[in-house]
Formats: C-alpha cells, sequence, structure tokens
C-alpha cells in the first residue's frame, strides 16, 4: 500500500484509492525488484487474459472489460484509441502508428505491463522494448533509438526516442547512420550536463517572390537585400523553439542557440553588386536581421545571433584559406565525397545558380567557390562552440560540407523539403 507519512496519533492516509494502491502493489510485485531480470514477454490469449486480470485491469462491469488495461496504455501510447466495431461486443483498437517489438506486434498485457512500468515503477527493468516509429524511421536513426541508460546498459534510455520524435517531427533529412551516431554522442554528452550549443548558418534576407509552385513555394531573386528574417532564416526560427521544447523536457534547458547570419557573403564584391548595396550598407541589413530574429524568439530562449565572422575573424581567415586549399586538391571533408557526388550536388544546385549567375553558368565551378565557405563556417562555429549539434535549414544537398575539414564525423542535421 502507498501510503502519506502522517502526525504522531494519526491514521495515515493513501495517496491514491484504495483500488489504486493495490493495483500499484500488483504491478510492483509482478515486476520484480529493480535491477533483477526483465519479465519476458506475454503471448498469448490466456497468457494476456492471466496478466491482466492478475494486475486489475480487467472490470466484467465495464465495456470493454479491459477497459482499464486499454486507459493505462492511452496514458502512455499516443495515439492509441478504442472503439466498438461491428455487431455485438467486439473491440476495435487503433494506433497511429502501431507499436511493434522487433517487428512483432506485441500483446495488449505486453503494452499494459509497459505502461505501467513507466508511469508507476520506471526503476523496474524493461518488460518490452516497443518500437513506436515506422521501419524507415528505425532503419535510418537508429543509433538514437538504441541508445542506452547510463545507468544500465541493458536498458534503452528513452530519451533517445524523444529526440528521434522531435526531429522527426521538425522534418529533417536522414544523414548517413555515422552522423546519427555523432549525434546519439552528442545528445549522450547533453543529457549528462555538459554545456552544449545548437548552432545554425543562415544567409542574408535575400529578396525573394512566391512561385504558386507547391514544391517550391519560395524562390530567391536576388533583387535585393533585406534587413529581415530571410527565407533560411525563417525555418530556423521555426525549428529552434520546438528543439529549446524537446531539451527542457529532458532537463537539458542549459542547451545554448546560436544563429550565425553568413556576413561572409558581404566580402564578394558580386554579391554586393548583385543585390545593389556597398558592403557597409550589406553589413548593416544582416544586424538589423540579427535583431529581427533575436526579437521575434520565444522569451527566455537562449540565442544569440553573431555575424558569423565577427566570431572571429583571423580564424575565418585562416580556415577559409585551408579550405580552399582543401578544395583545390579536392578534399572535401570526413565523408569521403567522390567526383560524382559534387557533380550531383552541382546539378541540384543550378536552378539558384541560374537565378543568380544567368543561364549559362558553370555551375560547378560555382558550388567549388562556394564549398570552402561551407567547410570554414562548419569549423569555425564547432571552433567557437566546442559541443555543437550543427543545424541546416538551407539547401540539403550542402549537408556534407557543414562536417568541416577534419576526420571525425559531425554531428549535423538538415530540415528537408526546402527548394529555393
Amino acid at each position: 500500500m502507498v501510503m502519506l507519512s502522517g502526525d504522531a496519533g494519526v491514521t495515515p492516509k493513501t495517496l491514491f484509492s484504495r483500488a489504486t494502491s493495490d493495483r500499484l502493489d500488483r504491478v510492483r510485485r509482478y515486476l520484480g525488484e529493480p535491477g533483477g531480470a526483465p519479465k519476458p514477454r506475454i503471448r498469448g490469449r490466456a497468457s494476456t487474459k492471466a496478466a491482466l486480470a492478475e494486475l486489475g485491469l480487467v472490470d466484467r462491469t465495464a465495456w470493454p472489460r479491459n477497459r482499464p488495461a486499454y486507459e493505462v496504455i492511452a496514458r502512455s501510447f499516443p495515439g492509441f484509441d478504442w472503439r466498438r466495431g461491428g455487431q455485438g461486443d467486439r473491440v476495435w483498437v487503433t494506433f497511429t502508428e502501431y507499436p511493434t517489438v522487433e517487428g512483432e506486434t506485441p500483446s495488449l498485457a505486453d503494452l499494459s505491463v509497459e505502461s505501467l512500468r513507466t508511469t508507476v515503477a520506471p526503476e523496474a527493468p524493461s518488460h518490452i522494448q516497443v518500437d513506436l516509429f515506422a521501419p524507415n524511421i528505425q532503419q535510418r536513426l537508429r543509433p538514437l533509438l538504441d541508445m542506452r541508460r547510463a545507468d544500465d546498459a541493458r536498458q534503452r534510455d528513452p530519451r533517445g526516442a524523444t529526440l528521434v520524435r522531435a526531429l522527426v517531427d521538425l522534418g529533417i533529412a536522414y544523414p548517413p547512420l555515422q552522423v546519427v551516431d555523432a549525434v546519439r554522442a552528442w545528445w549522450e554528452r547533453v543529457l549528462a550536463g555538459e554545456p552544449a550549443t545548437v548552432v545554425v548558418a543562415v544567409c542574408p534576407d535575400y529578396s525573394t517572390r512566391e512561385t504558386g509552385d507547391p514544391e517550391r513555394p519560395v524562390a530567391y531573386t536576388f533583387d535585393g537585400l533585406n534587413g529581415g528574417i530571410g527565407h533560411v532564416a525563417r525555418r530556423a526560427l521555426g525549428a529552434l523553439p520546438k528543439l529549446w521544447e524537446c531539451f527542457r523536457a529532458n532537463g537539458a534547458g542549459h542547451v545554448q542557440f546560436v544563429v550565425a547570419m553568413a556576413d561572409c557573403e558581404a566580402d564578394v564584391a558580386e554579391n554586393c553588386r548583385r543585390v545593389g548595396v556597398r558592403r557597409e550598407e550589406f553589413l548593416q541589413r544582416l544586424r538589423e536581421s540579427q535583431q529581427a530574429f533575436a526579437a521575434a524568439c520565444p522569451p527566455g530562449m537562449p540565442v544569440a545571433t553573431p555575424l558569423l565572422t565577427e566570431l572571429d575573424r583571423a580564424a575565418w581567415d585562416d580556415l577559409l584559406a585551408q579550405a580552399r586549399a582543401a578544395v583545390a586538391v579536392r578534399k572535401y571533408g570526413p565523408l569521403g565525397l567522390t567526383e560524382d557526388d559534387l557533380g550531383i550536388i552541382a546539378r541540384a544546385r543550378r536552378s539558384l545558380y541560374e537565378r543568380w549567375y544567368g543561364g549559362t553558368v558553370d555551375a560547378r565551378a560555382v558550388l567549388d567557390g562556394q564549398v570552402p565557405e561551407y567547410l570554414a563556417a562548419g569549423d569555425l562555429l564547432r571552433q567557437c562552440f566546442p559541443n555543437a549539434l550543427m543545424l541546416g535549414t538551407d539547401a540539403v544537398p550542402m549537408a556534407p560540407f557543414a562536417q568541416g575539414l577534419g576526420t571525425t564525423i559531425q554531428p549535423v542535421l538538415y530540415l528537408r523539403g526546402v527548394e529555393y
């Protein structure tokens, strides 16, 4: 029985009703002592009925008679519901995403026991490892879903799946598994309390137009430069508060956010000429964008909006020179990109380059000019913020270059679904 301590001479009162307290006691007895072996799965109709009865999850006076079990499951598994189906008392159970256990369908008792464990006895060993994600997500984000608890490597850490849910909801492009593993390692460091930063490098607020095309609703025209929240920066503004909410819900509210404005683009005379401003005015518009982005963030969100090269101008110049030298000899960072890969990326960027330079542009030459800036930006941000997760909100094909020039795979994620 779960009891509340009371004053001397006063009979202690139960925190829950007697029926609820009895159920909790049954659950704890059923699950066993913390540190013990997990219960085996409950298979078959007879075993399921017996387990539900033992746990007090059957009410023969209600419809359906397993209603207590359904209510317990609904509290732990989003999207779970039930209704009367067909004739008689048949029950139809629905899930937004039906959970599986290593590809198999869990029994009602399996789900009930796991739900009770996570809510009333989280210290007990996990009964089953439930997969709540579609097979492609399980495959592409497996390192995060398989993340283990620091205090018990036998158990999955559910906070890995929590981050996966947040990332799926944001609409990330699924990176190579070695990058996902780097994200997992970063998340583990965050949960251990290490200082950490999410960094984003965003383009200036170049002029755009609405296209009417649902696949590319907004396109850059490059007819001018504004001082507001640009197209790429607006995607960051939509994503970062959601990540902040996820972090705080998992005891990681110490994570900082940095949105760096790409002022390096003001260093290129052709860029200034194209948008019709001098370098000084270009930088002034970027400072206005800094203020606009910071003002649009939720109150209390720990975000800084520096100009990229002002983080460390000398380091930027040095890193950019190194990156240009590396690209000249066809070195593109730790993912080992080939010339074929670069050709594919150049073709993906051609539409953008044509709007900037005209229809006869050499897309590969322009890409080779841009890549060093991406490589240097990734290295500079990690140099200034050592435990950083980099989030890209521009074009996904450029994601490999955010890795920088090192030999270690870095945690880099990109939002998908942007064509401009």
